[in-house]
């Protein structure tokens, strides 16, 4: 094993930890490229070979293939990763995206490993494209948290940014958002996401989108007791909505509707029931 200074030498010093090369295998979300660890690190191929090996050996990694590794104890790996601080590992994680974009095939299962490092450094629209599919990804295996994660840090990176594809992929990611915010985060977080989006959906003219996001703005407001301002939303929605030959619109606002409808007889009934001293 290479010791500190033979790979300050060789360019890779800044790297952390008593064992600095296993320690940026764990930034990997298991699996990598030997070429990916030389192009990180600009050790020369033997020297990681000769690393690596010797890991496969302590059976701290397993060898995959020809040149691919997977690291095996997840929760050594999670103890290497406290050795970086957070700049450090922000910047690798950069470093890590940028290799995975140009390398890995155009497929469903890019934008799932490209999250992992995604969600730990600041990112452009295209690469937030990536996490929007990532979280969509997830949220079809049923991993809600996951994809919960992916859409918030997209609406976090692209909030200071406009122009007509920053709003488009903020109002879309907004709504996704809001469909699995509700007992997951603030309330009042989460509506002022949604009016951020429906400012956005105005000047993009889209009225689909600001037909929806009222909706969604309607059904946030009514579950922070803002019963009126909650159905003044909701009218203003269902009302554009049916000027608008959108048939996925008008399948939500039907949804809407309902829950609307719901709500409002659960209401009626409660404020009953306190008229009459039951409550």
């Amino acid at each position: 094993m290479l010791n500190r200074n033979e790979l300050t030498t060789a360019g890779a010093g800044e790297l952390p930890g008593k064992n600095p090369l296993m320690a940026l295998t764990a930034l990997f979300d298991g699996h990598f490229s030997i070429d990916w660890i030389v192009e990180l690190t600009n050790l020369k191929i033997s020297q990681v070979i000769s690393i690596l090996e010797e890991a496969v050996q302590q059976k701290k990694i397993v060898k995959l293939g020809a040149g691919q590794y997977f690291l095996q104890n997840q929760a050594e790996g999670h103890g290497l990763l406290r050795s970086f601080d957070t700049s450090k590992k922000k910047d690798y994680h950069n470093r890590i995206a940028s290799l995975l974009l140009r390398d890995l095939p155009d497929n469903e299962d890019k934008a799932l490993l490209l999250s992992h490092h995604l969600l730990q450094t600041s990112n452009d629209l295209d690469r937030c494209r990536y996490l929007v599919e990532a979280g969509d990804s997830n949220l079809k295996c049923f991993k809600t948290q996951k994809a919960f994660e992916c859409h918030a840090k997209v609406l976090d990176d692209i909030s200071d940014l406009s122009g007509k594809e920053a709003d488009q992929l903020f109002t879309e990611t907004a709504i996704k958002y809001s469909k699995i915010s509700i007992g997951r985060n603030d309330t009042s977080k989460v509506l002022g996401i949604l009016k951020e989006a429906l400012f956005r959906a105005i000047r993009l003219k889209d009225k689909s989108r600001q037909a929806l996001l009222e909706m969604h703005i309607a059904k946030n407001e009514w579950i922070m007791g803002k019963y009126t301002s909650a159905m003044s939303h909701f009218n203003k929605g269902w009302n554009l909505a049916a000027k608008l030959d959108d048939p996925n619109l008008s399948r939500s606002a039907i949804t809407f509707n309902s829950f609307f409808l719901s709500a409002l007889t659960i209401l009626s009934e409660l404020v009953l029931c306190a008229g009459m001293g039951k409550v």
